[in-house]
């Protein structure tokens, strides 16, 4: 576009405006923008080409009052105002969105682009039963439309709708989309039902259709690692990564999955890989000193910590899990500094309360190690080993007595914990006493979603668990029970099950079940400690138990809190 090819007319201008565009020289678009403003200023076309010269530049504000002007010059035509939802839309101004795409559909009932539209600014705006009827309409103008049955199945899924929202993804499937978003969104939704090998069946059969298969990879790649098919995981993310060459979220799980299977060298490869991208990540950076700590490579990981560190000083992670390889290393003292240092930034950490006392027992601070050892115990008093190591620093201050009380406090927790144990038999011998026999009569703990899944199970070490058959017959029989319990106030008790040599005692609170299996009689008091279980998980856990869709990371952690009924 030199000077010999001056535009004179107004289409020439137009002309001009359009290849500029075409082939990104945003100051010759600008240009001729600014000369078919100068030339006829409320003319519909020249407005359109001002505001696509607009979001060219990135000026959203000026592009959506251009396009108000159009909607003003031509107000019977839809494209301003389809074009002013897409803008809104990218501004993430659901509600002004949803009134232009409205205004849209209103002048061109059956467009897909103003349907499309629509529905995607109802979504946005929260309006998800319109959204879920926009979208529907255009399913069945276009069946195979991935974007609408997206679209749809979001909406459904925001409405409680799940086994609808699934329909819709595979009828679309079945119409012969190719668009890999559907193929991937049916899979989350099956892995989240905990069908994953649906879920892999399903990418697989989406991989051939589309020229971006990369997230399907990763998906697939995903979901073996989480069944511990390692290796599977590994070819796939590399498919991935082949695709889509220095893709950050492939790099990030093929590290995992490297790390998983003990090859240490793979999975630092894929993290300095992300790190030659994105250097300030101070999450990969503490990533990747994790798996040289794991890996017994502490020198490095001190390195990838400080690295983490210099690009963030206020990164508690990455100073407390330096402290946990100064203390790998030996240099015990080094340790103690940087965990205070961490604790400092982050001071409502057990563990690292635990560690640091663990390095003050070490060099014989002992006072300081109970203080930090009795913080720890304070922010976590279920974790067994916190309650044994407040027990040997009290042993080696000569409080047996104390140090008895904490090592049956851990036993209590976890019955199997030998070296509780010892401590405890090392402690009556010094006081004269016999051992106590100790053990909980409960076995095993069931937690259980109102609607039969099961949420979580923790077992006593070394107790052999129910067989899937017998737990398959104890979930029925509980799912059984869920309209009489819902007729209790409070969570009353629900009662007892006897399955074969089974014994089950079975309590609600509000979504949740516990299914406890006793050894022997019901002792006094396991009752209400089994309501005061349920109530402090259903507390800590209000969010995904209020209305759980089966994802056991939004529930991490539960187990803790159900081996209370063990004490």
């Amino acid at each position: 576009m030199g000077p010999a090819a001056q535009p004179q007319s107004f289409e020439e201008w137009g002309a001009w405006v359009e290849r500029a565009l075409q082939v990104g020289n945003l100051d010759e678009a600008t240009r001729g923008a600014q000369a078919l403003a100068a030339l006829r200023p409320r003319e519909p076309h020249g407005l359109l080409l001002i505001a696509q010269v607009h979001l060219a530049r990135g000026e959203m504000a000026d592009a959506v009052s251009t396009l108000r002007t159009l909607a003003a010059v031509d107000p019977t035509s839809p494209i301003p105002f389809t074009n002013l939802a897409a803008v809104l839309l990218a501004m993430d101004l659901g509600t002004e969105a949803l009134e232009a795409a409205t205004e849209a559909v209103t002048r061109a009932p059956t467009d897909p682009t103003a349907l499309e539209r629509q529905g995607q600014a109802a979504l946005l705006a929260g309006e998800h039963a319109l959204a879920e009827g926009v979208f529907a309409t255009l399913l069945r103008q276009r069946p195979s439309d991935g974007t609408a049955a997206v679209g749809r199945c979001r909406a459904l899924l925001a409405l409680g709708r799940k086994d609808e929202a699934l329909e819709v993804l595979r009828a679309c499937r079945r119409a012969g989309t190719s668009d890999t978003q559907v193929h991937l969104q049916e899979a989350r939704l099956l892995r989240a039902a905990k069908r994953p090998t649906e879920a892999l069946d399903i990418l697989v059969a989406g991989i051939p259709l589309s020229l971006d298969v990369t997230p399907l990879w990763v998906e697939r790649g995903d979901l073996l690692l989480e069944a511990g098919r390692s290796a599977e995981a590994i070819d796939a993310l590399r498919t991935a990564i082949q695709l889509r060459p220095g893709y950050g979220p492939a790099l990030l799980r093929l590290a995992v999955a490297f790390d998983r299977s003990g090859k240490a060298d793979g999975a630092v490869a894929a993290l300095q890989e992300v790190l030659e991208s994105e250097p300030g990540n101070t999450g990969v950076r503490v990533l990747l000193g994790d798996v040289c700590f794991r890996a017994g490579r502490y020198t490095d990981a001190i390195i990838e910590y400080d690295e983490a560190s210099r690009h963030d000083p206020k990164n508690a992670v990455a100073l407390l899990h330096k402290a946990d390889a100064l203390r790998a290393k030996g240099e015990v003292p080094k340790a103690i500094e940087v965990y205070r240092a961490g604790l400092e930034l982050q001071p409502a950490d057990p563990i690292a309360w635990g560690n640091l006392a663990g390095c003050q027992h070490h060099l014989g601070w002992l006072p300081d190690a109970l203080n930090s050892a009795d913080k720890a115990v304070a922010l976590a008093p279920s974790v067994p080993e916190l309650w044994y190591q407040k027990g040997i620093i009290h042993h080696a201050l000569g409080e047996y007595e104390e140090a008895l009380m904490a090592a049956n406090r851990a036993l209590g927790l976890q019955p199997t914990l030998a070296p509780a144990r010892a401590l405890v038999a090392r402690c009556a011998a010094t006081l004269g006493e016999s051992v106590p026999k100790r053990g909980s009569p409960v076995r095993e703990a069931y937690l259980i979603y109102h609607d039969g899944r099961l949420v979580s199970h923790v077992g006593t070490e070394g107790e052999q668990s129910l067989d899937e058959a017998m737990v398959g017959s104890m979930l029925t029989a509980v799912s059984n029970f869920v309209a009489d319990s819902f007729e209790h106030e409070g969570g009353a008790s629900l009662g007892r099950l006897d399955l074969g040599q089974t014994t089950l005692l079975i309590e609600h609170w509000k979504t949740i079940f516990l299914a406890v299996r006793v050894e022997g009689s019901e002792p006094p008091g396991l009752r209400q400690q089994m309501r005061q279980v349920l109530i402090k998980v259903f507390d800590h856990f209000y969010e995904p138990l209020h209305a759980w869709d089966g994802e056991l990371r939004a529930v991490d952690g539960v187990e803790r809190l159900l081996r209370e009924v063990f004490t």
